[in-house]
């Protein structure tokens, strides 16, 4: 009746488009019925809503284990630990097999202007080392722009580490009175084996209802009184430290086609990014967001696999297709391009399809296409270890919701590369700039901080930045490169799944990205 109500002038009531009457007084005792609920429901939530406030009030925050509805963590332990005698706060050695030593006054000095930079190996500079990572360029380059000022940059850039490892060192290093943070992160979430079992047969609707009630301090702190043992957590039970499948023999295998499972990874990252920048704003902090890059034309797909839901006559059609495609000779671009389609036709997943036919595209000129084709290929590898297009797309879209300001990397890369196609000009490997390009991103992150009023050129930055990167450069030997292109060469070794390390016993049922059927 509500719904549908029309007034009829003959009588002078209203009535429902059902045909039954509504006195005036039906409408008023209905009214009245309503208001009675709605403050019933308001009432019910009072007690709530006062113990919500008064948490935040108190500032009381949850459990490092509390704060991930998708996965538990066994153990968190700081980053930095403290060095009183020296006054400072230093990553200790126990912690740099994926972090390199790093070290930072404390308490902290009045006039410093203190930066710290998160992300995966590529905020770490890998496969070289800090000392030509973007941080130390960016220091480099605050000190010749404004020598006046104390300038430190901190690296915090772990290898391996995905957003759900990342959030726990936010809240770590948000109690040493950063001044701006840095986060460039996206290529790890796919690394580790875990299972959103629990989360997988929930529509998305219901997922997101309950990450937004599992941010509430009232829901946590019970949690923390009865709940607070790890093991309790649905899901995985992450290590303490990182265990990425790639690391053990035989790794590549492990990975299967699985959607449902790599749309909860997507849902995961959007959530621990908005995480830490909800965290860093709450905490007043500037955050610049970095938007990653990844080598698109260079870089074929890691894994390919034909689809399993074929027939027998269409998996060999489809062979038989892209045999033939890959060993057409060079000048055959129109015939492969053919041949591509209808296999392309048949499998529209297949990720090493995609990249050829970008390649193919390309040698015909079609640029456009090739990179919608060369993205496909990237965004269909079985084994993901560059960000993927949703990703970017849910990065951009938080940045905007959250008022980040956010570095345009990635299409300022774009716009310089040949054709639009980032390929190995700037990039050592799939996603890992070279010494140059972490030049650029550095100068890039200045120009950002010049924009945000954080940092104002004095004269003469630009022959002091010269000399300043001369200088460090100068302090590099040879070996400092050498060990660099040893750790390339492992870098690729790692990404087909040839590392050292024996796989351990375990029980695969328990990611179903690990169990599936080839």
């Amino acid at each position: 009746c509500l719904t549908a109500l029309r007034y009829d002038r003959q009588y002078g009531h209203r009535t429902a488009t059902t045909g039954i009457a509504m006195t005036a007084p039906r409408i008023t005792s209905l009214y009245r019925s309503i208001s009675f609920r709605v403050a019933t429901v308001i009432l019910s939530l009072t007690p709530f809503l006062i113990c919500e406030g008064l948490l935040r009030l108190a500032d009381w925050q949850p459990p490092p284990q509390l704060d991930d509805p998708y996965l538990g963590m066994r153990e968190t332990r700081p980053l930095f630990v403290h060095q009183p005698a020296q006054k400072s706060a230093v990553i200790p050695d126990s912690r740099q097999l994926l972090f390199r030593p790093e070290s930072f006054t404390w308490p902290k000095p009045e006039d410093e202007f203190r930066v710290f930079c998160l992300g995966g190996s590529t905020v770490q500079g890998r496969p070289f080392a800090i000392e030509t990572a973007f941080s130390t360029w960016l220091e480099l380059s605050l000190e010749a722009y404004a020598p006046s000022r104390s300038w430190e940059v901190i690296n915090c850039g772990g290898v391996s580490y995905a957003t759900y490892r990342l959030v726990p060192i936010v809240r770590e290093i948000l109690q040493y009175k950063p001044d701006l943070l840095i986060l460039y992160t996206g290529h790890n979430e796919f690394l580790e084996d875990r299972s959103y079992a629990h989360l997988k047969r929930q529509p998305t609707i219901v997922r997101n209802i309950q990450n937004q009630l599992s941010r509430l301090r009232v829901v946590q702190f019970p949690q923390s009184l009865f709940n607070g043992n790890t093991n309790n957590q649905p899901g995985t039970t992450l290590t303490t430290e990182v265990d990425a499948l790639l690391d053990y023999q035989g790794g590549l295998a492990d990975y299967h086609r699985d959607p449902e499972w790599q749309q909860t990874v997507i849902e995961h990252f959007q959530y621990n990014l908005d995480k830490m920048l909800q965290l860093t704003l709450q905490a007043g902090i500037p955050v610049i967001l970095i938007d990653p890059v990844s080598n698109i034309k260079d870089t074929p797909p890691f894994k390919s696999v034909v689809d399993t839901n074929l027939s027998t006559e269409q998996r060999k059609r489809f062979e038989d297709l892209w045999s033939r495609a890959r060993n057409l000779p060079s000048g055959s671009e129109a015939n492969q391009q053919d041949l591509l389609r209808q296999a392309l036709d048949l499998d529209p997943g297949h990720a090493g399809a995609h990249f050829l036919m970008g390649r193919v595209q390309e040698n015909l000129r079609h640029y456009d296409l090739a990179k919608a084709s060369y993205l496909r290929a990237k965004d269909e590898d079985i084994c993901p270890l560059r960000m993927l297009e949703p990703m970017h797309n849910a990065l951009r879209a938080i940045a905007k919701r959250l008022d980040v300001p956010l570095l345009e990397l990635r299409r300022t890369w774009e716009a310089q590369a040949r054709h639009g196609l980032i390929g190995d000009e700037l990039m050592l490997d799939h996603v890992h700039p070279n010494i140059t390009g972490h030049q650029q991103i550095a100068q890039m992150l200045v120009e950002q901080m010049t924009s945000l009023s954080l940092v104002k050129p004095e004269d003469g930055w630009n022959n002091r930045q010269k000399q300043r990167y001369a200088k460090h450069l100068s302090t590099l030997d040879t070996a400092y490169f050498a060990r660099g292109k040893e750790r390339l060469e492992g870098l690729r070794r790692w990404t087909q799944g040839r590392s050292g390390k024996l796989k351990p016993t375990d029980d695969k049922s328990a990611n179903p990205a690990r169990a599936a059927t080839p």
